[in-house]
């Protein structure tokens, strides 16, 4: 994986001209402290490694597959938080804590059972 940065700052992100670059182009910024200073815009690169690559193109089909949101359940959700009304289930918010935390770190749980 290479990372060229000539210049932070700038907005305007778009694609290279190979699959894996990024290209971010920046212009010029000039403030008090350095207001003589104008240096030219500049272009940073940014390759992506053939795993990194691959792991974007799953996300943006995991992302395009992912059922709609539920815009009417989200507002419930939020007024509920707003009024004060919403109930935590705690023992429902502890077991998916143990699952993720499963989920994440399998090899090391079960070294550790194994060592009793």
């Amino acid at each position: 994986m290479s990372i060229d940065i000539k210049n932070l700052g700038g907005s305007l992100v778009t694609r290279g001209e190979t699959r894996n670059t990024v290209t971010k182009k920046t212009s010029t910024h000039t403030d008090a402290s350095n207001a003589s200073a104008a240096n030219p815009a500049t272009a940073d690169t940014l390759t992506l490694t053939d795993t990194a690559q691959q792991l974007l193109t799953e996300l943006k089909t995991s992302l395009a597959e992912a059922p709609p949101l539920d815009q009417s359940r989200v507002d419930d959700l939020r007024n509920s938080i707003a009024r004060q009304t919403y109930e935590v289930n705690s023992l429902r918010v502890a077991e998916k804590f143990l699952r993720l935390e499963g989920a994440l770190t399998p090899a090391e749980n079960s070294i550790s059972d194994a060592q009793g």
